[in-house]
């Protein structure tokens, strides 16, 4: 039974990597909500380490790390998930933490030469050219053929010894640096012009890299709304030379746009997923929170509006999630309504009070106290944007009657 399931889960993660691409945001959950759902089943280690290849294949790499420490504690002594917790933190900026992973992938395992490639990249960005250089030697000897590789051992080298590094690659970098593309078929004009430049792929792959990236931001900048993040979205279906850098953009606008975000929270049989999108008037955003079930369903389960408000001072924002009635998308708010959270910059915990009718939404038994509810991560900036994420969470977990019984 144990090894059909796992065969059914690389099954169901080869799909899934496959498509999530081109799928929109309840879809790619529903492969890691199946993960979410067998774990409540059986924690083992095995399914944390499928669940974090998952995270990982979506590029959600904290939780990915999250999920293969999770394995480890569990008795997961594979390779494996040392080497694709150590890829995690290299590909989210961890360079130094990432180092005693690959180094214990190695040591328990049959390392090839995308292990001495990686742990040579992590240590190379962490200015450490000798062993870098140690490295790419390593993974040169194991792929003697590989660009690369080669071309990693030959700029290690370079700043070991500390000489210039000749690029004849720069002019075409510093045009699509320097140059201001104002649409997306511009950009692909210029990626057509690429491809018949006679470039070795090395340097086609860094020129082209660095034009996806750079079209994007400049046609949609850092903070698009709401309707540019689907117009992307739509353009990553048809224009797939945006691929694959395209596509992380598109997920950093979806978690880290403060005009248009998204979220979870969830529940012991079931999550919650919610979007929430900046109105052009001023501080109101629109809130819909959506449920998926075990059976895998996703629907609409309450939309309202949310204000944003400056406090007694700027380190204060005093956010109102407003109470509101309906089904499907058809919902009224109410003005006088609503759960009042005020957000510090300097204080450890968040203050919230419900007005009117929303004292009548109050849960007796949370799955979190009150206490550990109104803790505040002060690691996080201090923005709208996370202020919004914590009062949605108090409400969807201390006040949660709001939502209507299905």
């Amino acid at each position: 039974m144990k090894k059909q399931i796992s065969i059914f889960i690389m099954l169901l993660l080869c799909t899934y990597v496959a498509h999530s691409q081109s799928q929109q945001y309840e879809t790619n959950v529903k492969a890691l909500m199946y993960f979410d759902n067998l774990l409540q089943v059986a924690k083992t280690g095995d399914l944390y380490m499928d669940r974090g290849l998952g995270y990982f294949y979506i590029g959600d790499y904290e939780n990915a790390i999250k999920d293969f420490e999770k394995a480890i504690q569990l008795g997961i002594n594979k390779p494996e998930v040392y080497y694709f917790k150590a890829l995690a933190k290299e590909n989210a900026g961890l360079y130094k933490e990432s180092l005693s992973d690959f180094d214990k992938a190695i040591q328990i395992g049959k390392p090839n030469y995308f292990h001495f490639m990686h742990r040579g990249y992590a240590r190379y960005k962490l200015s450490m050219y000798a062993q870098a250089v140690e490295d790419f030697t390593k993974a040169s000897t194991m792929s003697p053929d590989n660009e690369e590789v080669k071309h990693f051992l030959e700029r290690a080298i370079a700043k070991r010894d500390n000489k210039q590094i000749s690029n004849p690659n720069d002019e075409i970098q510093k045009y699509i640096s320097t140059h201001t593309f104002t649409s997306i078929a511009e950009g692909s004009a210029y990626y057509d012009k690429l491809e018949h430049m006679g470039l070795s792929f090395l340097k086609f792959e860094d020129a082209s890299s660095a034009l996806r990236t750079k079209v994007i931001t400049d046609v949609y900048g850092e903070a698009p709304t709401a309707e540019q993040i689907d117009e992307l979205r739509d353009i990553l279906q048809k224009e797939k030379w945006l691929l694959p850098e395209g596509m992380e953009k598109y997920f950093y606008y979806v978690a880290e746009n403060p005009n248009a975000f998204m979220g979870e929270v969830k529940e012991p049989n079931f999550t919650y997923y919610y979007n929430v999108t900046k109105d052009i008037k001023g501080n109101r955003y629109d809130l819909t929170v959506k449920k998926m079930d075990k059976s895998e369903m996703v629907y609409v389960v309450f939309t309202t509006y949310i204000f944003v408000n400056q406090g007694t001072n700027p380190d204060e924002l005093i956010i109102h999630v407003h109470h509101a009635t309906g089904s499907g998308m058809e919902w009224r708010f109410s003005p006088k309504d609503y759960l009042e959270v005020i957000y510090s910059k300097n204080s450890d915990t968040v203050q919230e009070k419900a007005v009117g009718k929303m004292t009548e939404t109050v849960v007796a038994n949370p799955i979190l106290s009150k206490a550990k509810l109104l803790e505040k991560d002060n690691s996080k900036e201090f923005s709208a944007k996370e202020a919004i994420r914590k009062a949605v969470q108090i409400m969807l977990i201390a006040y949660e009657n709001v939502i209507p019984k299905s």
